[in-house]
């Protein structure tokens, strides 16, 4: 039975659309017809509306005694009286609602100028026309067209949360959704209350409050210190813990404390106001924030981006171990841009790029030092080949032919450029190369010592003469001779308190105790077997004890209980008694003191 009546309906409704003109969306006032139907669901404006055949009809018609009509005027087009409750309408009907210009069937569909449609429950969906100058809806910007309550007030202005009703603020300069968001100058915003309120002595620069009495957000060019005071920053608009965006043409620094100007910045970060790329020709300093000429630096030549060092380069270069820009990789130095110095292993060629040449373990920036075992390197070529005959001793050589460096536990002979064995206890005992008549040894193997007097190697640093017990009898300048050890020791520092008497001192004594002469200048040894300088005292006991020593402009002396006056890089210091550390001031001449850094600044007062 069901299925019968859906036949049935569908039937009827086919039939109607035939017995019509089909709708066509655009015609005859229709804008919207149905897909199956054809009959227009929708006219185009309020005066047509759908009838029961499918298209528009005007309701600008009058009908005594219909639609609540009692009375027609002569042309029929206006109702003049209507029933008990309805109002004549401007388009000829009555509508249950004073001010309605257009009403079917007893409805408002639209209401006159300065009037809104409202439709109210209360009314049980009977809708009514509210004049817009309604103390309710004045400065309203949205209404509620079901409750005909305002939700939102125009600038300047803000609802009140019992009577709904569009209130000016005070001293308030811009408000949205009715509240206002920026006080006129001199006043600040109490979000709490939602007014305005005059900057007092403690809320002095505040732009926002929530509580009245610490600010949250300060005025342009301030920002909010820790503890609540606002401080000014020129070209500052948005503040918080510190500054956050900079006016139109500056950035902020990258402690945010200041606007700096943007000169030559291409692109830049608005909302944190920081420059993020530089016009060409400039790179920018992440220190700063400010994009620097890096035409004028020469470590900065072809760099984009730099924090210290460059660690981007323009379009073709990259960023070499000297954090220089460079157009070779692996670059170890370069200048302006081009490579001087390749990193280990690497090579500069004639193009000045870094090559790494094959079957070599080690290179400077110019040549491989050494090829891997059973290889040499070949200067013509400049590469590493096989070696062999002769030239398996070699480790550089200039052809097939000519040895420049033997491998290790050979020497050089100069005048036939061949290699020999180093291991025999001889003149060239330890040897690398010989002078170029094979005289006498001019270089020494890794390890080892040249012995300037007698041109033999010592594993003896700093040693110039030595006996046939291999110990060392005379050291060169800034060693000490330990006559008992033979051996060579550094006598600038003191590593060690108990060789104290190695300081400035040429010779020990042969029990190796104390000095027994010292170095060139003016020192004498003391009673305890060191290097005393008395020569620079200005101030000394007649039992000859010193008290202090010369700080003027001849030079800056410190008195040490040790060794006398020392010289001392730092002024208006008086005592050095720190004996590891001799540049170590420990006692300051009067009005001055000591600091973290051991060096004498003037007393606080």
């Amino acid at each position: 039975m069901e299925r019968i009546l859906r036949v049935l309906i569908i039937y009827i409704i086919l039939n109607i659309s035939i017995s019509f003109p089909l709708c066509k969306q655009g015609e005859n006032h229709c804008i919207k017809c149905h897909n199956q139907t054809n009959l227009c669901m929708k006219c185009d404006n309020s005066v047509y509306i759908p009838n029961k055949l499918g298209g528009c009809e005007s309701i600008k018609k009058c009908q005594q005694y219909n639609n609540h009509c009692l009375q027609c005027n002569e042309n029929k087009d206006l109702c003049m009286k209507c029933e008990f409750l309805y109002y004549p309408d401007e388009n000829g009907g009555c509508s249950n609602t004073k001010n309605c210009a257009v009403s079917h069937n007893g409805n408002c569909l639209e209401c006159k100028n300065d009037y809104i449609l409202i439709g109210q429950e209360l009314y049980e969906g009977i809708k009514v026309c509210k004049s817009k100058k309604s103390l309710d809806l004045l400065h309203c910007n949205y209404t509620d067209l079901t409750t005909g309550f305002c939700i939102e007030c125009e600038d300047n202005y803000y609802l009140g949360a019992e009577d709904m009703i569009c209130t000016s603020t005070k001293n308030c300069s811009k408000s949205t959704y009715g509240l206002c968001t920026k006080c006129i100058s001199g006043f600040y915003l109490n979000k709490k209350d939602n007014e305005c309120v005059f900057q007092n002595k403690t809320l002095v620069n505040c732009k926002v409050t929530l509580d009245n009495k610490t600010c949250d957000e300060c005025e342009d060019d301030f920002y909010l210190e820790e503890g609540g005071a606002c401080i000014s920053i020129k070209h500052c608009l948005k503040g918080g813990s510190s500054c956050s965006k900079c006016a139109d043409g500056y950035l902020l620094t990258q402690k945010r404390d200041s606007c700096v100007k943007t000169e030559n910045c291409l692109l830049g970060n608005k909302a944190i106001g920081i420059c993020t790329e530089c016009m060409a020709g400039y790179y920018l300093d992440y220190r700063d924030g400010k994009c620097k000429s890096n035409s004028e630096n020469e470590d900065f030549k072809n760099c984009i981006e730099a924090n210290g060092d460059c660690y981007q380069c323009t379009f073709g270069y990259q960023v070499g171990r000297d954090n220089r820009c460079t157009t070779s990789k692996n670059c170890d130095l370069s200048k302006d841009g081009t490579c001087i110095e390749c990193e280990s292993n690497y090579y500069l060629g004639l193009d000045n790029k870094c090559t790494k040449v094959e079957n070599c373990i080690y290179s400077n920036s110019y040549t491989c030092i050494e090829c891997k075992e059973g290889y040499y390197y070949n200067r013509n070529t400049e590469k590493c080949v096989i070696a062999e005959g002769d030239f398996k001793k070699c480790k550089i050589g200039y052809g097939t032919e000519y040895c420049l460096k033997c491998k290790n536990k050979y020497y050089l002979n100069q005048t036939d450029h061949a290699c020999y064995d180093n291991d025999i206890q001889n003149d060239f005992y330890k040897c690398s190369m010989t002078d170029d008549n094979a005289e006498y040894c001019i270089d020494c193997s890794d390890g080892y010592y040249l012995s300037e007097k007698d041109h033999k190697c010592t594993v003896i640093e700093g040693c110039i003469l030595f006996n046939d017990e291999n110990k060392c009898i005379e050291c060169g300048q800034s060693y000490v001779l330990d006559v008992k050890e033979g051996l060579c020791h550094d006598n600038d520092v003191i590593l060690d308190e108990d060789k104290k008497f190695y300081y400035r001192c040429n010779r020990t004594n042969e029990e190796g105790t104390a000095c027994e002469i010292c170095e060139e200048g003016n020192y004498t040894i003391n009673e305890n077997g060191l290097c005393f300088d008395d020569a620079h005292c200005v101030n000394m006991t007649e039992s000859g004890e010193c008290l202090n020593c010369q700080n003027d402009f001849n030079g800056t002396y410190c008195l040490n209980e040790y060794f006398g006056c020392e010289p001392m890089i730092f002024e208006n210091c008086l005592e050095c008694n720190d004996l590891l550390d001799l540049y170590k001031c420990t006692k300051c001449i009067d009005g001055y003191e000591v600091n973290q850094y051991n060096i004498c600044v003037p007393k606080k007062k």
